[in-house]
């Protein structure tokens, strides 16, 4: 039987994306290249878009592992490097690193309330390129409950929360085994920092699908400033498709070299969704 994966030695032969839902093989980076990452300090694979454990780099095909494998959510800053079609790269940026280890505690916390609340998970999912943004930006300028020191989950937690506006039902909280104590306080200094009206779900997706991209802040700002002058309509649903064109055509506008193969590196964006979305704004009158 031939492989599902260009990866058979790390993945096995019959590899199926393990994200929620799983992707198609087109938007899934394991099936072909790049494929898996290797993070040299624990010796797990992970998937470069997800940032889920895939599998351990001693495991033999009967014995990979699913996303249950996580580091214990006190590791914090581990060096993180990968291998790509035979090239090995060290060079990896603390916030990498951050981001990384940020991500799969997220995936963690998912798997974890995902029946106890599964509004709350759906958000984490949607809102983690932002979450772990918002994190690293606190932690750099050391604010008070986001030190380099603590723990990432109730500032996970806390952060989502000021999102969704609340905190994870009693139940979610139980089996997450932390307090409100350890996250209403973060809550309340994010609600005070970033207010609901400057908040907009538009605005939000542009800049982080933005910053994740490489796009300098000026296009950035230039992009939420244009599309707040007019908001479009759009007939794709989803929030992050809308984004991901607006910044991609205003950055073409501008031109700010930005293709549609970057935004496959965007976690929970599809080409399909961003073509629709493209598609629809081109086809509304000029202004």
């Amino acid at each position: 039987m031939s492989a599902t994966t260009k990866f058979p030695d790390i993945l096995g032969t019959d590899w199926n994306c393990i994200a929620e839902p799983p992707l198609p093989k087109k938007d899934c980076p394991n099936y072909d290249y790049p494929g898996p990452e290797l993070d040299n300090t624990t010796g797990e694979w992970l998937c470069r878009k997800c940032f889920r454990v895939l599998g351990n780099q001693n495991s033999t095909d009967d014995e990979i592992h699913d996303d249950d494998v996580i580091d214990d959510e006190n590791a914090e800053e581990v060096e993180i490097a990968y291998v790509a079609e035979g090239e090995k790269n060290t060079d990896f940026s603390p916030e990498k690193t951050k981001r990384v280890n940020i991500n799969r505690e997220i995936q963690k916390i998912i798997a974890i309330i995902n029946n106890t609340d599964q509004e709350f998970a759906m958000s984490l999912s949607n809102n983690q390129y932002h979450i772990a943004d918002t994190i690293i930006r606190l932690m750099d300028k050391n604010v008070e409950g986001f030190q380099i020191g603590g723990r990432y989950r109730p500032r996970i937690i806390a952060v989502n929360s000021h999102l969704l506006k609340r905190l994870p039902y009693t139940a979610a909280m139980k089996v997450l085994k932390i307090t409100n104590k350890t996250v209403n306080p973060k809550k309340v200094l994010l609600d005070n920092l970033y207010r609901t009206d400057i908040d907009n779900p538009m605005d939000r997706a542009i800049s982080d699908i933005g910053k994740q991209l490489g796009v300098n802040d000026k296009i950035i700002s230039l992009a939420i400033e244009e599309y707040g002058k007019q908001p479009r309509t759009n007939k794709e649903p989803k929030i992050l498709a809308q984004a991901g064109a607006w910044l991609y055509l205003y950055a073409k506008k501008s031109n700010f070299k930005l293709t549609k193969k970057d935004f496959s590196k965007i976690p929970n964006l599809s080409r399909d969704a961003l073509n629709r979305a493209i598609a629809s704004y081109k086809d509304l009158p000029q202004s």
